[in-house]
C-alpha cells in the first residue's frame, strides 16, 4: 500500500489566537470585577481610608496635591445634630405661676431715677439757683421726640444722633413756645453759667445775667455770652436750636402736641455727661426742662392701660394672672416672641419663649376719677418690648393691646394712653406728675388737680341744667292734656 502523506490535523490555535484572546479577555473581567470588589471593601472597612489599586484610575490634579489625594469615608463626615424634641402642645404645656417675682425690671427706662450714672462724672457749678434733687427720669422714645418735625431737621438728628441732646421744657407744646418765644436764648445762658472748678473763672458781678434771667431781652442775652465765652471751654461752642415744626396747620386748641424738644449741640464731652447725670433742672416757672439723649435702641415699655369694673388695686394679682396666662395661649402672640427670641439665638420652645415674654410684666394703679368724679381706676401694664425694629416692636404692642382679658366674667377695657402734659411722662397723668412735689421744686406749679375738680364741677353743674329743662318740658307738655282732662 502505497504510503499516503497523512496531513496533520488542523492544529488548535495557540494561546495567542483567537480563542486564547477570548479566554484572556474573560479572565481580565473577572480580575477587574474582583480588583473592584476589593477596592469598595476597603474603602469602607473599619472606617479606614483605602490604599490606591493599580487597576484605580488615576485622578488628575493641576496641582501638587495629588499625591495627597484620598477617597472619603462616608462615616468620617460628623451628622447633623440630633433635633430637638416638638414643643409640647399649649393646652398640655405645664406652665408656671404668673404671680413669680418679675425679672429685668431693672431695664425698664420709665423706673430709672436720675443721678443714676457709676461713676458719677463731675458736676460744674453755677451761680443761678435750680432745685437740687433727684427726680424720676423721664423717657421718651428716639421717634417720637422727631415726630413733627420738618424733614430737614429730622434727618440731620437722626443721622448724627450722638452730636445732640434732647431737652423738653416743662409742659412744652404750642403753647409755650408762644409764650416764651426766646426761650432758646434763656435757656443757653443758664447753661453758660456752669463752670468747672479747674476751668478759668472770671471774677467780675455780671448785671446782665441777672437781667437775663429775669426777662431779659435778646440783645443782654448776647452781650452776657460774649462775655463769659472766653473763660469756659467747655460752653463756648453751645448752640440751642428751637423745633421746626413740620406743618403749621395744627390743631390750635392742641396746645400741648409735638414737637417737644428743643435741640442742644456743641456740649464737651464732661459737660454732657454732667447735663444727663441731673437730668432735670428747674430754675423759675418757664425755665425748668429735661435734658436726655438721642437713643435710637431706647423702647417705651408702656404695653396697656385698663379701665372697667375689674381694675381695681384689689384685684392686682388677678389681672396679671389674666393678660399672662391670655397670651401664653394666643397663637400670635406665641408665633411673635418666638420668631424673634429664635433670631436672637436664645434657647427654648415656643411655650418657653411666650413665658420668657412676660417675665417683665408689672402692673401700676392710677386712681382717677372720670368726668362725673366717678371713681375710674386705671391699671398701666409694663413689661420688655419684644423686637429689634419699630415695625416689631409696635406689632407687638398691638398683639397685647388687641387681646381681650376677662377677669371672671369682668372684661379688662382698653383704656386711651396716658401722658402727662407737664413732664411727657407716659407714666401718670398730669395730676398726679411727681415733679412739682418735689421738695424745694422752683418750676410752675400743678394746677391739674384744680383744672379736673372744676371739670368735674362744670359737667355736675350741665347735668343738673340738662334734668332740670327735661323736667320743665314734661311739665309743659303735660299741662294741656291736664286740661283737656278737666274738661
Amino acid at each position: 500500500m502505497a504510503p499516503t502523506d497523512r496531513q496533520p490535523p488542523a492544529s488548535t490555535p495557540p494561546p495567542s489566537t483567537a480563542g486564547g484572546v477570548a479566554t484572556q479577555e474573560s479572565g481580565r473581567c473577572e480580575t477587574a470585577t474582583v480588583t473592584e470588589k476589593t477596592t469598595k471593601r476597603a474603602r469602607t472597612t473599619e472606617g479606614v481610608r483605602a490604599a490606591r489599586t493599580e487597576h484605580e484610575p488615576t485622578r488628575e490634579h493641576e496641582s501638587a496635591t495629588a499625591e495627597n489625594d484620598s477617597v472619603m469615608n462616608p462615616r468620617d463626615i460628623r451628622a447633623l445634630p440630633k433635633r430637638l424634641p416638638p414643643a409640647a402642645p399649649k393646652d398640655e404645656y405645664q406652665w408656671p405661676n404668673p404671680l413669680l417675682p418679675p425679672s429685668d425690671t431693672h431695664d425698664d427706662p420709665h423706673a430709672r431715677r436720675t443721678r443714676d450714672l457709676d461713676p458719677p462724672p463731675p458736676l460744674p457749678k453755677s451761680r443761678v439757683a435750680y432745685t437740687d434733687a433727684i427726680y424720676d427720669r423721664v423717657c421718651i422714645p428716639l421717634d417720637t421726640l422727631v415726630e413733627k418735625l420738618r424733614t430737614e431737621q429730622r434727618d440731620g438728628l437722626l443721622a448724627a444722633p450722638d452730636e445732640y441732646l434732647a431737652v423738653v421744657p416743662f409742659g412744652a407744646g404750642s403753647a409755650f413756645f408762644r409764650s416764651n418765644p426766646y426761650i432758646q436764648k434763656t435757656l443757653l445762658a443758664f447753661l453758660k453759667t456752669f463752670r468747672y472748678s479747674d476751668a478759668e473763672s472770671l471774677e467780675r458781678e455780671d448785671q446782665t445775667l441777672q437781667a437775663i434771667i429775669n426777662e431779659g431781652t435778646p440783645e443782654q442775652v448776647e452781650a452776657a455770652l460774649l462775655a463769659q465765652d472766653e473763660c469756659n471751654p467747655d460752653t463756648r461752642d453751645l448752640q440751642v436750636i428751637v423745633p421746626a415744626a413740620a406743618s403749621k396747620s395744627a390743631n390750635p386748641k392742641d396746645r400741648f402736641g409735638l414737637p417737644w424738644a428743643l435741640w442742644l449741640a456743641g456740649c464737651s464731652p464732661r459737660f454732657r455727661q454732667a447735663l444727663l447725670h441731673q437730668g432735670t433742672f428747674s430754675v423759675n416757672e418757664s425755665l425748668t426742662f429735661t435734658v436726655m439723649e438721642l437713643k435710637t435702641s431706647v423702647f417705651s415699655w408702656v404695653l396697656a392701660n385698663f379701665k372697667g369694673d375689674a381694675v381695681t388695686r384689689a384685684n392686682a394679682n388677678a389681672i396679671l394672672s389674666v393678660a399672662k396666662r391670655t397670651l401664653w395661649l394666643n397663637n400670635a402672640f406665641r408665633t411673635h416672641v418666638h420668631r424673634i427670641y429664635t433670631r436672637q439665638g436664645i434657647k427654648g420652645d415656643i411655650n418657653e419663649h411666650a413665658v420668657r415674654a412676660t417675665n417683665s410684666f408689672t402692673l401700676t394703679f392710677f386712681d382717677n376719677t372720670d368726668d362725673f368724679g366717678q371713681p375710674a381706676t386705671v391699671a398701666q401694664l409694663r413689661g420688655r418690648p419684644v423686637g429689634d425694629t419699630k415695625s416689631e416692636q409696635r406689632e407687638y404692642g398691638n398683639i397685647v393691646r388687641l387681646e381681650h382679658y376677662w377677669v371672671g366674667l369682668i372684661p379688662l377695657v382698653l383704656a386711651g394712653a396716658i401722658s402727662c402734659q407737664l413732664c411727657k411722662a407716659e407714666t401718670h397723668p398730669t395730676y398726679e406728675c411727681p415733679f412739682p412735689k418735689t421738695e424745694g421744686w422752683f418750676g410752675p406749679a400743678n394746677n391739674g388737680v384744680k383744672k379736673h375738680t372744676a371739670k368735674v364741677q362744670k359737667t355736675l353743674a350741665k347735668g343738673k341744667r340738662r334734668d332740670g329743662d327735661n323736667n320743665r318740658a314734661g311739665a309743659k307738655k303735660g299741662g294741656p292734656s291736664q286740661k283737656k282732662g278737666r274738661k
